[in-house]
């Protein structure tokens, strides 16, 4: 018995040896590489340029592996390419718009205008609503489907993907980009690139003064502008003293039970009056009864067959808006 203990005792010692002889093999079942800095680089080579994702991940599990010897290279490589997809992402949005923009059938908006403005010469608002709709969705498509474009989607995922990958490494780039926020501003920028840079100013600084009025009443200068653009027509800056007349007298109408041009107020009888009240001035006025909504003004002085849709369409400059519940005044 003590000689086959001995045996047992030297076999084991020396498969131990054989063990330990032979070479580690990493969690994944890979073996190491002999060289850890070249198989670092590679894994970060492939990080970048490596076309499926299941590969990209599995680069950065082995990176993750290594450690603080791999952290401070994988953070910079995953910081580039997050930059890189973002600036395609921007790019491809950017190509999306000009693709937009530059498919605009011009020829048949050119037709629809002329439509559009003979119907009224002859006062029919009513078969000149359908073509209107068309024309300014035409002259104004929705740059939002910039979105959907392939391009945009794959680099808008790639950059995803490229911040969750710093998120899982316990990193996150120095400047934080919300996506959704940035393509709305790119999307507004592609907008005025639509009209004439003329009309784009005074659409830009309506924007500005949008907060001055009501919202309701800002809806109806953006359609109002919408319609005028479309049709070739300068858009109207917004006058904020001119809004405040106008919804003074809307007020008025509403309150003391009157619908007219010339109010019963003391100082307010006329436009013109009521303008200069308010510091400015005055040359028409339009009065509707409506709905609450900018829309429903707009659309009930376009069905007008009285001079209302006319005055929309003149070459005035300034516009002031006022509305008190269903009453809407617009000067010019």
């Amino acid at each position: 018995m003590g000689y086959l203990k001995r045996t047992l005792v030297r076999r084991g010692a020396l498969l131990v040896a054989a063990l330990l002889s032979l070479p580690a093999v990493a969690q994944d079942g890979s073996p190491p590489s002999d060289d850890p800095k070249k198989e670092i680089a590679d894994l970060l080579k492939a990080l970048e340029s490596e076309a499926d994702a299941g590969a990209r991940r599995g680069a950065l599990r082995k990176l993750v592996a290594f450690g603080d010897e791999a952290k401070t290279k994988l953070r910079s490589t995953l910081i580039r390419v997050r930059s890189n997809w973002l600036r395609a992402w921007k790019e491809a949005r950017r190509a999306a718009h000009n693709k937009l923009r530059g498919g605009r059938d011009m020829a048949k908006i050119s037709k629809l205008r002329t439509d559009a403005t003979d119907l009224l010469k002859k006062k029919q608002p009513d078969p000149m609503k359908p073509i209107v709709e068309e024309l300014i969705r035409l002259f104004f498509p929705d740059l939002s489907t910039a979105g959907s474009d392939p391009k945009v989607v794959e680099a808008g995922a790639h950059f995803q993907e490229a911040e969750s990958m710093l998120g899982e490494i316990g990193e996150k780039a120095a400047e934080a980009v919300d996506l959704e926020k940035l393509a709305a501003e790119m999307d507004e920028q592609a907008y005025w690139t639509l009209m004439p840079a003329s009309d784009a100013q005074v659409l830009m600084k309506n924007k500005e003064l949008a907060k001055q009025i009501q919202p309701q009443e800002y809806d109806f200068t953006i359609i109002l502008n919408k319609y005028r653009v479309a049709m070739g027509i300068n858009a109207v800056e917004i006058d904020v003293k001119l809004c405040k007349a106008a919804r003074g007298h809307s007020q008025d109408m509403k309150e003391k039970g009157f619908f007219s041009h010339d109010s019963p107020v003391a100082g307010k009888q006329t436009p013109q009056m009521r303008a200069a009240k308010e510091g400015t001035g005055c040359a028409s006025e339009n009065i509707a009864r409506s709905g609450s909504r900018g829309e429903d003004a707009f659309w009930s002085w376009f069905s007008s067959t009285a001079g209302h849709h006319e005055n929309m369409v003149a070459r005035w400059r300034r516009v002031g808006i006022g509305n008190f519940g269903e009453l809407w005044t617009c000067n010019f």
